[in-house]
């Protein structure tokens, strides 16, 4: 472009000086009309070259606009995409999507075959294979909300991801090791490594994906989201229990033999199968967001009980940009999240919301969550029918997701009832649930079928009922990761001691069918108290609450203001002595640094 100005202006200064020839005269008339016929002669080039200068000039002007408007396009694009990634409802997509590629495959896995899963051999192999998965269990639930809050969901689901890979890969290595004795003894490390890594990675994961499933969906379709991640851990088992069902059903034929039914075959290329799907779990898991950097539906402050409007729901932008301007300090040290997240894990600790939820989880998990332990009257007539039992297994799991999806969409997403309501509904359908199912139990004219398809109903509308209301006790994905995670590590405990238990005391387990009926009961009885004491109808969300559980803006929070406490404090100190010194202001605002240490009473 200067360049062009400065042709323009050359231009400008010959006609100029060819103006002033002319009128000015000459000392001789042929050099003045000479020199008017030459100067008329480079006219027309000189025009030439100006418009072809300005041409020039146009066209580049319009190649600079057209690229402007290309990157502004794409950056217009970017935060699209960027926005549509932030998005609640995409980020709870993708939890599902996590969920389904490591914990399907390898509970599929455990189902494939008429051995249900490749074990170790010998006894000491299995003792120390199941005490490192419980002591990994509760370690994971411990720092799981730590990983996910500290470190990013990201990380902790593809933590979860990689840990689940190592135990599918232990379970394919053993149903080889099943055909070749040379790596028994290798694979039993490894085996012992990946049920460890795995066990590790539960809670980790399941605390990483919790805010997605159970804080992101808005009030009408929190049941439904909790029901999809029901069926997405359920649906890999039904497929396993349909390829037992098809093989015991063609083992049982008498047109086909045995020998051409490649059972024992399966497991291996079912291990494969499961180990890719497990490793793809890491694409979708590099898609999760913080909960600071997700939008998200809240319900707004008039949905309070008494009001009518329960449906009045707004959008709500969590970003961090009042510590992103040019005047905000920089990102907090690591060492200072991870106290901050140490302070709030322990005021999660002694919340009432998590000591009632702890009462849900020990019974639950002592009787494995599953009134199937019952054990219908009519199934000892079923004992040597591998057709049968197959068959009741997939009866089972697919009434348990119609179960889950009743309880969900149909009775927790009614947000025309207050919460409150929705609870107590759900708790008198599972009372009659569990009277019907004891009644399948201990009548023998009912079949295996029926008993095993009231069984999945009760588990299913059971198991979203308790995960509806652990996302109905708070709106803070903060908090809400850190209480799955304790959640987990508390039921890993219970497994613990009930498998010391049974070491050391003899017939416990011929006693389990009636204990577990006392324990749903009381199960049932510890959902109420949740409801009546942590579950309010309002899903309305408050910021500064989630500053104050956010690790890392409650520390860059804290920071800042420890920092500018401390350099006012020295700046009126100086004032006062009469010395206004950039020294001690900048000492006392070290020494205000120094003390952070000690913000959280550690």
């Amino acid at each position: 472009m200067q360049r062009v100005k400065n042709a323009f202006s050359i231009t400008k200064g010959n006609k100029g000086r060819r103006v002033g020839v002319e009128t000015g005269g000459g000392d001789g008339g042929g050099n003045a009309n000479g020199g008017d016929a030459a100067e008329d002669r480079q006219q027309p080039a000189e025009d030439a070259r100006a418009l072809a200068l300005r041409a020039v000039s146009v066209t580049r002007d319009t190649a600079v606009r057209t690229a402007v408007a290309y990157s502004e396009f794409d950056v217009r694009r970017e935060r699209a995409t960027v926005r549509v990634a932030a998005s609640g409802g995409v980020q709870t997509g993708v939890a599902l999507a996590v969920v389904v590629l490591t914990v399907g495959p390898c509970a599929a896995l455990n189902h494939v075959g008429t051995t249900g899963g490749a074990w170790l051999e010998g006894a000491t192999a299995l003792y120390v294979a199941q005490a490192c998965v419980l002591a990994f269990g509760v370690l994971g639930g411990l720092v799981g909300g730590l990983v996910a809050n500290v470190f990013g969901p990201r990380v902790a689901a593809s933590y979860g991801g990689a840990a689940y890979a190592c135990l599918v890969g232990a379970q394919a290595y053993l149903y080889r090791a099943a055909n070749r004795a040379s790596l028994r003894a290798g694979s039993g490390k490894f085996a012992v490594f990946g049920a460890a890594a795995a066990a590790l990675g539960v809670g980790v994961l399941a605390a990483g994906v919790a805010p997605a499933l159970l804080t992101f969906p808005s009030e009408r379709r929190r049941g439904g989201v909790v029901a999809l991640a029901l069926l997405a851990v359920t649906l890999p088992d039904i497929a396993a229990a349909a390829y037992n069902v098809v093989s015991a059903w063609l083992l049982a034929s008498a047109d086909v033999a045995p020998s051409n039914v490649p059972v024992k075959e399966a497991p291996s290329l079912a291990a494969l199968v499961c180990l890719l799907l497990t490793l793809v779990s890491l694409v979708p898991a590099l898609f999760l967001l913080r909960p600071s950097k997700v939008r998200v539906l809240r319900f707004s402050r008039d949905s309070q009980p008494g009001h009518h409007n329960h449906n009045h729901e707004y959008e709500q932008d969590q970003e961090e940009e009042e510590f992103q301007d040019a005047a905000a300090p920089p990102p907090p040290s690591l060492l200072l999240m991870l106290r901050s997240e140490f302070h709030h894990a322990g005021l999660i600790l002694r919340s009432k919301s998590l000591g009632l939820l702890a009462a849900c989880v020990v019974p639950l998990a002592y009787y494995g969550g599953s009134v199937a332990i019952f054990g219908p009257t009519s199934a000892s007539a079923y004992a040597n029918s591998q057709r049968a039992l197959s068959l009741s297994t997939l009866i089972y799991l697919v009434v348990y997701v119609i179960g889950a999806t009743f309880a969900g969409v149909t009775i927790l997403d009614n947000t025309r009832h207050p919460r409150q309501r929705r609870a107590r509904m759900a708790s008198a359908i599972l009372l009659v649930l569990l009277i019907v199912s004891l009644v399948f139990s201990f009548i023998s004219s009912v079949t295996i079928y029926g008993s095993y398809a009231i069984y999945g109903l009760f588990d299913g509308f059971m198991h979203a009922y308790f995960l509806w209301l652990l996302g109905a006790t708070t709106n803070n994905p903060y908090k809400q990761a850190r209480t799955v995670g304790f959640l987990y590590a508390i039921y890993y405990l219970v497994i613990t001691f009930k498998y010391i238990l049974e070491l050391n005391v003899q017939n416990t387990t011929k006693y389990d069918n009636r204990v577990s009926i006392g324990l749903t009961l009381i199960t049932l009885i510890m959902l109420g108290s949740v409801n009546f004491h942590c579950v309010s109808d309002t899903c309305d969300y408050d910021s500064k609450d989630d500053d104050e559980l956010n690790p890392v803006l409650h520390a860059a929070k804290y920071s800042s203001s420890n920092i500018n406490n401390n350099a006012n404090n020295s700046v009126e100190s100086n004032l006062e002595n009469g010395t206004m010194g950039t020294t001690s202001t900048s000492d006392s605002t070290l020494k205000g640094t120094s003390q952070n240490k000690s913000a959280f009473g550690f």
